[in-house]
């Protein structure tokens, strides 16, 4: 949790004329991401100092992904590294972390970037704005897999005016996207870099130092007695221990023998919902839609498209897959978000009635839609059954191509998919400008191969806008064609949950669901 010093949390953030309806709309936009603290004081509200707490996960670290935002990372990844801000679930309000203040020009095009004295890596490197520039070029990188480099990319200089200070210059004014990579960038160390390739120096600025780690079987994250904020930690250890098995998951948290649980599916999660020896939270989370390659029949027609956006029975989806826990919308932007409205988010309602007359007008019935998915993955394997079954009932024959994650990732990426695809989008907590730029499935050179003048250019003035009114307007609009050209069907954005034993205390959920420990104990 940001420090409670009233000296960090004044409003620090400090645009000047041009650029401040562009900041209201990084404020504005995003405004339903349910992120939560787990747990709270214990009853004479003081901390208990020491201890060890044990996370369960589902997967294991991999710090050679610290770019790309792997939700495999996101129970430990910001209690060992920081980035510059952190924004605020629900509100999207700015908080500092590593930088104390950011001043952008009048004309939006560049930002001084004012950052904290005292600050040492975890190996004694001190934190400078030279790290900063390092982190941002690394961040470019191909290599990276940093789904927001295209921030950076339009970073035109980035100048180091002094070991606490520098200046970046952009191409054209930035708005949501800069605080979203202000946000989401850890910064990193440039003297152990290299070390994150196999997971031999894994060294940022956070709370807690990562160590003995044992590939597929957990790691050990140790308090880091230099810390900027030592004062607001109080736990020693977490240990992290890896549990794919999700019964065994469940049982380790039931037993004991580990106190919060991450990367459990919906509805194991769901189980421990209503008891009271747990705290439930939702954080961050997923976006899941149904992908359609429009260069290829029967997809290339649009009324066929719409009628397998009819079919879908997406509220049967969140209860069987989802156990009711995430929300049933049309379009991959956060649940009410300005400019878009509830006629939208549930544009196709289910109507396989409809569907099957648009199937059939389009001398489509009986036509094969190949659906590809990552079969590795339970949550989408239950997915494809009831899709396959709903594409079925209006007179389609659906044809099962599961594969393995690195043949899936390939494929999407390349844009080698030749029908139908399930995928998921863990990008919630961004703003909509970004989201539209960031996703795979949305950007320039989209999976669906949607890349008409129109969708281009409507995309791109979302991107280019710069006060909440022009925002709203270019969301809505984009909003429309997507849904009319129906390339991309969002089925359902889905919470992360965090199960955590009530003897937990002050653990924070970012806005995008990283598990955040600095100020975290557990009570007695």
């Amino acid at each position: 949790m940001p420090s409670k010093d009233p000296s960090t949390r004044r409003k620090w953030l400090t645009p000047r004329k041009a650029l401040v309806a562009g900041v209201a709309v990084a404020l504005a936009l995003t405004g339903c991401t349910s992120a939560r603290s787990v747990g709270q004081n214990t009853g004479d509200g003081k901390p208990v100092d020491g201890g060890t707490l044990t996370v369960a996960m589902a997967l294991d670290a991999l710090p050679s992904g610290l770019f790309g935002t792997l939700d495999r990372n996101w129970p430990w990844v910001d209690n060992v590294f920081e980035p510059l801000i952190r924004l605020e679930p629900g509100t999207r309000k700015v908080d500092p972390v590593l930088a104390t203040k950011v001043d952008v020009a009048a004309d939006g095009k560049s930002a001084k970037v004012s950052l904290r004295k005292g600050v040492s890596f975890q190996n004694g490197q001190p934190f400078t704005a030279d790290a900063v520039k390092f982190t941002i070029e690394k961040s470019i990188d191909p290599a990276s897999g940093d789904n927001l480099a295209f921030v950076a990319k339009q970073f035109t200089d980035v100048t180091v005016d002094s070991p606490t200070s520098l200046t970046i210059t952009f191409g054209k004014v930035l708005g949501d996207s800069f605080l979203d990579y202000l946000n989401q960038t850890e910064i990193v160390d440039p003297s152990s870099f290299a070390g994150l390739a196999d997971g031999s120096q894994v060294v940022g600025t956070g709370p807690f130092s990562f160590g003995d780690w044992r590939p597929g079987a957990g790691f050990t994250l140790s308090k880091y007695k230099d810390y900027w904020d030592a004062k607001q930690v109080h736990l020693d250890k977490i240990e992290y221990v890896v549990t794919t098995d999700p019964t065994a998951e469940i049982n380790a948290v039931k037993s004991g023998r580990a106190q919060v649980a991450y990367g459990m599916a919906p509805v194991n999660a769901a189980t421990f919902q209503n008891n009271k020896q747990y705290d439930f939270v939702k954080g961050g989370g997923s976006i899941y839609p149904i992908g359609l390659n429009i260069q290829n029949a029967p997809l290339n027609n649009k009324a066929v498209r719409q009628a397998i956006a009819y079919a879908i029975d997406r509220k049967r989806l969140n209860s069987q897959v989802f156990a009711g826990l995430g929300t049933v919308t049309d379009l991959p932007w956060a649940p009410g978000s300005a400019g878009v409205g509830k006629s939208r988010e549930q544009h196709y309602t289910y109507d396989p009635d409809k569907a099957k007359k648009l199937v059939k007008d389009a001398g489509a019935e009986g036509a094969e839609v190949t659906i590809t998915y990552n079969r590795s993955n339970a949550t989408v394997n239950a997915e494809y059954q009831i899709i396959a079954n709903n594409l079925t009932a209006i007179g389609l024959k659906p044809v099962a191509d599961g594969r393995d994650q690195p043949n899936y990732q390939a494929a999407q990426s390349q844009g080698t998919i030749p029908g139908a695809f399930l995928t998921l989008h863990g990008q919630v907590g961004l703003s909509p400008s970004t989201i539209a730029q960031a996703l795979p499935t949305l950007r320039k050179g989209n999976t669906s191969h949607m890349a008409t003048p129109e969708y281009l250019e409507l995309s791109a003035a979302l991107a280019d806008a710069t006060n909440s009114k022009d925002s709203e307007k270019a969301l809505g609009e984009l909003s429309d064609y997507m849904l009319d050209q129906a390339f991309l069907n969002t089925m359902i954005q889905s919470p992360g949950a965090v199960v955590a034993s009530t003897s937990v205390k002050n653990i924070d959920v970012s806005i995008r669901g990283l598990l955040l420990f600095k100020s975290a104990y557990v009570s007695k």
